[in-house]
């Protein structure tokens, strides 16, 4: 929505949606396997969550259309799924599944399109039998030129899915994700100065530094700081004494050495940051 994913007290699982099992009257189909004398499915499910329950089983859209629910169905691996012939039922099957999933996104959401992608979304005989159930199932009850004309712009695959292989919509949906999650960040903690970046060059050069004598070296450059600015201070006090150079209370005095040892220690500070990172 405006961009953004939704999100309340979790994301949402439209995924595990309740769906009526898919119904082809008078016909037992595949040899009764798929079909029961009725004409209904009888696969179970396969989802752990719900069609597994014994209590409350329920047949949700990712039970009963993943991959394995339809290979289960016809007693084949995933693997063996693309030689089955686009005229099998059981992608009538899967369609009507599907369809029923966009018809309750539509009537809840409202969106502007449904994109659908994964899988088992690469037998292209789905879109269209999708798009026939789903206006069925609709009966007419909402008015769109995007439900009477361009439906095929309504129920459409991702652009992304067509480069294939790694490319698909689920990764470059991932990085989109990240990019933003990196913007909010950024956002939220304003724009990292060159002293922060330092600092940090400068932790990563520490932490991966392994032999011990640059590890002392490093402690001994500290070491060296420390006494020429105890020295200094030293010698600022002693100089002061001297000249009376203090008021009533040797507060102003005191303020600049105070002063003097802030700014050379953060500069020494930065010498050592750029001797870790270097």
């Amino acid at each position: 929505t405006r961009g953004k994913s939704v999100r309340g007290l979790s994301h949402p699982e439209g995924g595990h949606l309740r769906v009526s099992r898919y119904t082809n009257p008078g016909k037992t189909g595949m040899d009764g396997k798929i079909l029961g004398v009725d004409g209904r499915d009888k696969y179970r499910g396969n989802c752990r969550f719900h069609s597994m329950d014994v209590k409350f089983p329920l047949s949700c859209v990712e039970g009963m259309a993943n991959s394995q629910a339809i290979a289960d169905r016809l007693g084949i691996t995933k693997k063996m799924l693309r030689n089955v012939p686009d005229s099998h039922e059981v992608w009538e099957m899967e369609a009507c599944y599907l369809a029923q999933l966009c018809l309750s996104i539509t009537l809840l959401l409202s969106p502007e399109v449904i994109v659908i992608g994964g899988g088992v979304m690469n037998r292209e005989v789905l879109f269209p039998k999708i798009r026939k159930h789903f206006k069925g199932l609709l009966g007419g009850y909402l008015r769109s030129d995007l439900f009477d004309k361009d439906l095929d712009q309504y129920i459409t695959r991702s652009k992304f899915d067509k480069f294939g292989g790694s490319i698909h919509a689920g990764v470059v949906g991932g990085l989109e994700l990240a990019r933003r999650a990196y913007e909010r960040r950024s956002l939220e903690k304003g724009v990292v100065d060159a002293k922060t970046k330092k600092k940090t060059a400068a932790t990563r050069s520490w932490t991966s530094l392994t032999k011990p004598s640059k590890i002392l070296s490093k402690l001994g450059l500290l070491g060296v700081g420390m006494l020429v600015g105890f020295a200094v201070s030293r010698l600022l006090t002693r100089t002061a004494e001297l000249s009376g150079n203090y008021n009533s209370d040797g507060v102003a005095t005191k303020r600049k050495q105070m002063e003097f040892l802030d700014n050379y220690a953060e500069a020494h500070a930065n010498n050592l940051e750029d001797e870790l990172s270097s």
